[in-house]
């Protein structure tokens, strides 16, 4: 695969998880995970040794990521090593901080990082924030197979590199995607609705996740306040924020009850990543990276179904709380014009923002535009002729 042979060209160039409370309530979790997985192929176990392996998560124990995909993942490759590969499943940060994955899993005081978040970590993973850019269709499930195709795409970007080497190799990690986002919602809080394009002012603060997310708040005339969504409850909670920039997973946040509006304007998606050294992984006999390959073809997929089901949740949460859910065209037209102006203007400003630092911006979006329409999605009109686009301009 991708993720195995790119590792392999590294090699020559240079507390137990909150999630149970009791014994057999883990076994039960352990059970259902494993089920969501799908059928476990084994895999040859004579050269895997016994091992207990830490992996860390900075979501919470509810989070749709743990329930849907950590779990299934990690509970098909103990399986499919017979058992042999185990693993203490730690959340909530209590490991590891969130944003603080990277330097964990590469100085060994984690052996999976499983919510390594490049949104967070822009100076590092300066084009994974591509995804965020922003689309004219809010399908989670377009958005999943499009993040599958940029990570196993072979369109080299810069210096004869892939997506997945500039981004994960370079960093020294091996990393599978988790299912991707809904698109994110434009969310204020009451008394900060948006009824008119006057609406987004420098006064309306919105917490943004991405170097895309904060191009487009800008673009609508709003400030832009980067935080980890670990952070934002405190911050809506004190008035420090008006609004975030976020997708679906706000009943779990806590979020709900301090909502007005949601918007829902398919800003884009958010992903995390389930990543291993390189170190360890060629430390590691083939069979027992197969397993972890074999883990991924059999969760991602299946684990976006917990996407769905959230978003389901949500929105209906919100407006059960008295909070006005809009979809784009509902929009009063001139928030609607200014909504589509500053998707269009996001795209180009990304790439100038990108291409200022020396990244293949321009590149990099061409081949995310071209990952969203093989996958069934739409961009916006001008987005097709991205090629003729002279960044700067």
């Amino acid at each position: 695969t991708a993720q195995t042979q790119a590792a392999a060209d590294t090699e020559s160039a240079d507390t137990e998880a909150s999630a149970a409370d009791t014994e057999a309530g883990e076994e039960a979790a352990d059970t259902e995970a494993s089920a969501e997985a799908g059928e476990v192929t084994a895999v040859d176990t004579s050269e895997i040794s016994q091992q207990n392996l830490m992996a860390s998560s900075g979501w919470g124990v509810g989070h749709v990521w743990t329930e849907h995909y950590y779990k299934p993942f990690l509970e098909y490759v103990k399986e499919a090593t017979g058992g042999l590969v185990d693993y203490t499943l730690f959340t909530d940060g209590e490991l590891v901080a969130l944003t603080g994955e990277l330097d964990a899993v590469r100085q060994g005081q984690c052996d999976i990082a499983l919510s390594l978040s490049p949104f967070y970590d822009t100076a590092r993973f300066p084009l994974s924030a591509v995804t965020g850019l922003p689309t004219t269709i809010n399908d989670e499930n377009v958005n999943m197979v499009a993040v599958d195709l940029l990570m196993h795409s072979d369109k080299e970007l810069a210096d004869g590199k892939t997506f997945y080497e500039l981004e994960f190799i370079d960093n020294g990690v091996v990393a599978w995607p988790t299912p991707a986002t809904t698109g994110y919602y434009i969310l204020t809080t009451k008394g900060n609705e948006i009824h008119s394009a006057a609406d987004f002012n420098a006064e309306l603060r919105l917490r943004t996740a991405s170097s895309a997310a904060e191009e487009y708040v800008k673009l609508l005339g709003a400030t832009p306040v980067s935080l980890p969504g670990s952070e934002c409850f405190d911050a809506l909670s004190r008035g420090a924020l008006d609004g975030i920039i976020m997708p679906t997973d706000w009943v779990n946040l806590g979020y709900t009850d301090m909502l007005g509006q949601a918007i829902d304007a398919g800003v884009g998606c958010n992903l995390s990543y389930i990543a291993i050294s390189t170190d360890v992984w060629n430390s590691w006999p083939e069979a027992q990276q197969q397993a972890f390959e074999d883990a991924y073809q059999a969760t991602y997929m299946a684990g976006g179904a917990g996407t769905t089901e959230y978003k389901v949740r949500d929105e209906a949460a919100l407006t059960d709380s008295g909070a006005e859910l809009l979809r784009l065209a509902d929009c009063p037209d001139d928030v609607r014009e200014l909504i589509e102006n500053a998707t269009v203007q996001t795209w180009y400003k990304w790439i100038d923002s990108m291409e200022e630092i020396g990244e293949p911006g321009k590149e990099a979006a061409i081949l995310w535009r071209d990952c969203l329409i093989e996958a069934g999605g739409t961009v916006p009109e001008e987005m097709m002729s991205l090629e003729d686009y002279t960044p700067g301009n």
